[in-house]
């Protein structure tokens, strides 16, 4: 079962399929009236880890989704560089960038009705290394509801990385997810995959 079946033309032959080129789930979380939510893996042979954050929602409407890294026990609250794009459907375009922050903007304008949510889609770098520093990058949507009877939709592009010297000699093992202070995710799915190197 789950073998390749070739032929060169005369005869057939039934061989293993080669490793590597498929997604693992490795973790997964469900926000639920949350004020983090933690996904976290164990290091391996992958050469990419993917998180997929589906349908987040908040309780007010000043909400942004923000990222920490997890090294161990340990989760890092300092030496965060970041740079956030952001495009709606009125054509605006913002910039967001910092250093030495105390974490990762991943979404930073989400409406609190009922039907306003935002999803984005993380690659994680070097996590298992422990001489490279760690980042991740990400593209996602969110939409808002404006005051004006204005439905906003919004696509953001962004990349984040921590600089400590302790953190580039840790291998990284998660990612917490949080938002404002005052602020809990309410619903919302989180998907970890890696993809084996072999």
């Amino acid at each position: 079962s789950g073998n390749i079946l070739t032929s060169n033309g005369t005869t057939w032959a039934s061989t293993a399929p080669a490793g590597g080129g498929v997604w693992e789930l490795l973790d997964s979380a469900t926000a639920s009236t949350s004020t983090t939510v933690d996904i976290e893996w164990t290091n391996g042979s992958y050469i990419a880890l993917k998180l997929i954050v589906e349908g987040v929602t908040f309780n007010n409407s000043t909400a942004q989704l923000l990222a920490r890294f997890k090294f161990g026990s340990y989760v890092t609250s300092s030496t965060y560089s970041y740079a956030l794009g952001r495009v709606d459907n009125g054509s605006s375009w913002s910039n967001y960038g910092g250093t030495n922050q105390d974490s990762c903007i991943i979404i930073d304008k989400i409406g609190d009705s009922s039907m306003n949510s935002c999803s984005s889609e993380i690659t994680i770098y070097n996590a298992a290394s422990t001489s490279l520093r760690k980042y991740i990058q990400h593209h996602g949507t969110s939409d808002s509801y404006n005051p004006g009877d204005l439905q906003y939709v919004y696509y953001y592009a962004g990349s984040g990385l921590i600089k400590g010297s302790t953190e580039i000699s840790t291998a990284m093992t998660g990612i917490r997810f949080f938002g404002l202070s005052g602020t809990t995710l309410d619903s919302g799915n989180f998907r970890l995959y890696g993809i084996k190197n072999s």
